[in-house]
């Protein structure tokens, strides 16, 4: 599975995270997102080290640092995350939970929606 999968899921189960859900959804939800956290962590700690050394005053410093940040972005993103199992978590949503197709997208693999 490649780090960029697990970056979108882990955006949409934040989200999510955030929603008031019955009991054991929240601990499933809360179960996948420790599950996924080592990657996540791993790509806001090489963007903050990437951010400090290509950027000031929250700008690009100059054309070559942008597409050195698009090129090591994108090579992240296509890492493998080696050793991670997911079995899908059932997820019952009550009727006033909403999220977005894209959650729903980026959440394929990781929940079964009921």
């Amino acid at each position: 599975m490649k780090h960029e999968t697990v970056i979108k899921a882990m955006h949409a189960l934040n989200r999510l995270a955030g929603k008031d859900l019955p009991v054991k959804s929240a601990c499933a939800v809360h179960r996948l997102r420790v599950l996924l956290r080592p990657v996540w962590e791993f790509h806001q700690e090489e963007e903050t080290k990437l951010m400090r050394r290509l950027m000031r005053d929250g700008a690009f410093i100059d054309d070559a640092a942008r597409e050195e940040w698009n090129k090591r972005i994108e090579e992240m993103s296509q890492l493998e995350a080696e050793g991670l199992e997911i079995t899908p978590i059932a997820l019952p949503l009550p009727e006033d939970v909403t999220i977005t197709a894209n959650d729903v997208d980026a959440l394929e693999g990781f929940v079964n929606f009921e």
